[in-house]
């Protein structure tokens, strides 16, 4: 395909050439699939299907929030991003070899430490509260050092990429989940100042629904951030470790 792409000429024929090889790369991996990677692939799966049904009961039970002006246009981002998680787990959580699945289980290992620095460092309990950089700053890093530790094992450092990916997955997932869960659990307040006020600017007729539709638009961001910072450092470890192993 690569070979091939050097004779495509111009820029909207080459995009649609390499959309469609990588279409033909997705039908080709569904239908003769690896095995292996069966425990990832359930754990995405499982999160996705909880981060979906959590969403709808709050347009059931907060239906306050389906007249708002930008719910629809958020709806469509947000399903999009679950089935671009989705789409990467079935299409590169497979394998047997060795780099595989050390991919997967330093991915899944440090996706759990990054959950868990990032959901602290967003939300902290009272006796942490002038203490968050030390969870954030251990979100940011986790996905490193995991990438690093399993490049370096394998040798390769798209393994490494390969576990910042899933490390970002997996924390991206397990973030959202339990936020949304702590917003519901939350939703008769009390508020900070800050919220009170934005609430009263924005002319909403609802402080409850007002406070669960701003927590969810954040926990749409975080499913969009997590796993790209992870992967951006993630990446960036790895491959400084490779080229330091090489020189």
């Amino acid at each position: 395909m690569l070979h091939e792409l050097d004779h495509v000429q111009g820029t909207l024929s080459r995009w649609r050439f390499g959309l469609g090889c990588a279409c033909a790369s997705v039908r080709i991996r569904l239908r003769s699939p690896e095995p292996g990677g069966l425990g990832l692939r359930a754990i995405i799966f499982g999160c996705t299907t909880i981060a979906l049904a959590l969403v709808g009961y709050g347009l059931v039970h907060y239906p306050g929030l389906r007249s708002g002006p930008n719910v629809w246009g958020a709806m469509i981002v947000f399903l999009a991003t679950l089935l671009v998680y989705v789409g990467l787990a079935v299409v590169l959580a497979r394998g047997v070899s060795r780099q595989s699945i050390a991919a997967r289980r330093f991915g899944l290992v440090g996706g759990l430490v990054t959950g868990a620095g990032w959901f602290v460092g967003i939300a902290p309990p009272t006796p942490l509260k002038s203490w968050v950089f030390l969870p954030l700053a251990i979100a940011l890093t986790a996905p490193a050092v995991v990438a690093t530790i399993a490049g370096h094992r394998s040798g390769s450092s798209r393994t490494g990429s390969l576990t910042a990916l899933w490390s970002g997955l997996v924390a991206g997932l397990f973030v959202f989940i339990g936020w949304t869960t702590d917003t519901y659990a939350k939703a008769g307040g009390p508020y900070d100042g800050a919220l009170v006020g934005d609430f009263r600017k924005s002319g909403a007729h609802n402080l409850v629904t007002y406070a669960v539709s701003d927590n969810l638009g954040s926990g749409l961001v975080l499913l969009l951030l997590i796993p790209t910072v992870a992967l951006a450092v993630g990446t960036l470890g790895a491959r400084l470790q490779n080229a330091t192993r090489q020189t």
